[in-house]
């Protein structure tokens, strides 16, 4: 009898395990495209305090911290990297060679809710893009 409780148990952590792997699929699936649609149309913060003219040319999430999972949502906080372009000056000032421009990579922190309605992945919600431009500074 305990044999069969306890395979049981482990029958359904490998469920849970197995749903929770198809919903990081999922998640992923729209995630990068709607952090850069969210760095887009939202001001992300602190980048545009290191030069005259910054912006987002690519973010990428590689990690999920706090997932929460209830009946109606999927709430996260999501780390990575956004790429952007750095210009010092503007277009033609850096064409005479008296403006700068360069790329540089950066670590994020976003939150994201995601409501649980079909087609998944299309009710998700980013908070703030914090942006840590610390590494700017080394």
């Amino acid at each position: 009898m305990q044999y069969q409780c306890f395979d049981d148990v482990l029958k359904v952590v490998r469920l849970i395990k197995r749903v929770r792997n198809k919903l990081f699929k999922h998640i992923i699936k729209y995630l990068d495209e709607e952090l850069f649609n969210s760095s887009v149309m939202e001001y992300v913060e602190n980048i545009d305090q290191i030069a005259d003219i910054a912006s987002v040319n690519h973010i990428s999430a590689n990690k999920f911290i706090n997932m929460e999972i209830d009946s109606s949502n999927v709430s996260f906080t999501v780390s990575g990297d956004v790429f952007c372009l750095l210009e010092y000056g503007n277009k033609s000032d850096i064409e005479r060679g008296d403006g700068w421009s360069c790329y540089m990579d950066f670590e994020f922190k976003a939150p994201v809710e995601i409501k649980i309605k079909k087609p998944f992945g299309s009710h998700m919600k980013i908070g703030k893009i914090d942006v840590n431009i610390d590494k700017f500074y080394k």
